[in-house]
């Protein structure tokens, strides 16, 4: 059964929070239950702030609001009952409350949820925070928070000075994350290849984690359909699918981080001129690949896309069907990046622009935005 705690908040409905419920779902780390929100109290408004910068300073998660939670023996608070809110107004006070309470800011969703007899529900999403952690101010103090299990906990003063040594380090790492990472996937590929690379922007973040994911819970999403759905070969470190082809080679990369790597590699020089629209073709379907696997593993939060093209100077590439030119890249490694957060992912246009405009670019052709974007619409199936 695939739980709705696999598909982005923004598109759950009463069903989902009742199959919670039905199924008896416990909290964890990165799931909270509440049955109802208040912000009258000043207590209740400061509880708010406890919880979300809770799940900021730790792995991120969402907080349910509208699910009467009750006591399990073995498993502690579970799912039991839908208990719609019947208050109005309440996200826009929320809003203004989190706002203006917490510093540094940081970045939270509520999504509303109708009930089917009236009401609502309130999902707060909050994605780990790449700048934690992250302080209550309130009465004159300050408070620091992280979420353990179940419970949400007061930080030691240790344990702050390691969130701010960490986020100090953030931006560096993550593309010294790209450059650690075993990123050739061919052996060999004497005449070159293309990367492209997805990466959370969060530091030692390990959503993959291979010792407890079945690969059957990625072979559940329809990704690229050369991989047949079934060829991934799990790891202890990462999940890893080669598909041989007569003259190149397709593969994916998956590790515990979160990062994944997609790549295309050449073994033999081709004869023909490579078609930008079956490049673009593959690479809108990668880019569905990620978006499908980080809503299996649950995180929706900031990522960056790495391309790479490494050895492929003077490659004929047929851009339009009435000719072809050669690429004009003048290193070994051709690299940039776009940043944007999972749900861009499920718009391959708006990531897959930049790529067009690139090589576009390399064939001396027009290569603004609006002349890439026409082009996609006229060469996308």
């Amino acid at each position: 059964m695939l739980l709705p705690i696999s598909k982005s908040p923004e598109n759950w409905d009463e069903n989902d929070l009742r199959l919670l419920c039905t199924e008896r779902i416990p909290e964890n780390q990165r799931l909270d239950y509440k049955r109802e929100l208040n912000l009258e109290p000043p207590k209740e408004r400061r509880e708010l702030l406890k919880d979300i910068t809770s799940l900021a300073n730790s792995n991120g998660g969402m907080i349910i609001y509208g699910i009467q939670e009750e006591k399990h023996p073995d498993l502690g608070s579970i799912a039991s009952e839908l208990t719609p809110i019947c208050e109005p107004d309440l996200i826009d006070k929320a809003t203004r409350i989190l706002r203006t309470n917490i510093a540094p800011g940081l970045q939270f969703y509520l999504y509303k949820i109708e009930a089917q007899l009236g009401g609502y529900y309130i999902i707060a999403y909050v994605p780990e925070s790449s700048i934690k952690p992250h302080a209550i101010n309130w009465d004159k103090r300050i408070y620091y928070y992280a979420r353990r299990n179940q419970d949400n906990v007061p930080l030691t003063e240790p344990e702050i000075r390691q969130m701010y040594t960490v986020s100090a380090l953030a931006k560096s790492s993550i593309r010294q994350r790209y450059l650690d990472l075993e990123k050739i996937l061919f052996d060999p590929a004497p005449w070159g290849s293309f990367l492209l690379t997805c990466m959370p922007m969060i530091n030692n973040l390990e959503i993959a984690n291979t010792l407890s994911i079945h690969r059957d819970q990625l072979n559940s999403a329809h990704y690229i359909d050369w991989f047949n759905g079934n060829i991934l070969r799990p790891f202890v470190d990462r999940f890893e699918g080669i598909n041989p082809g007569l003259n190149y080679s397709f593969g994916i990369k998956i590790y515990e981080s979160g990062d994944i790597t997609y790549g295309m590699g050449f073994h033999v020089l081709p004869q023909e001129p490579f078609q930008l629209k079956w490049l673009v073709h593959d690479w809108a379907k990668a880019l569905r690949f990620y978006s499908e696997t980080y809503s299996t593993l649950g995180y929706w939060g900031p990522i960056r896309l790495w391309f790479e093209v490494i050895d492929l100077t003077e490659t004929s590439i047929q851009w339009t069907t009435n000719g072809f030119d050669r690429l004009k890249i003048e290193h070994r490694a051709t690299l940039f990046r776009i940043d944007g957060k999972v749900d861009d992912l499920s718009d391959p246009k708006t990531m897959c622009i930049p790529l067009i405009r690139y090589f576009l670019q390399a064939c001396r052709q027009d290569w603004s935005e609006e002349f890439a974007e026409t082009w996609f619409n006229a060469n996308s199936f």
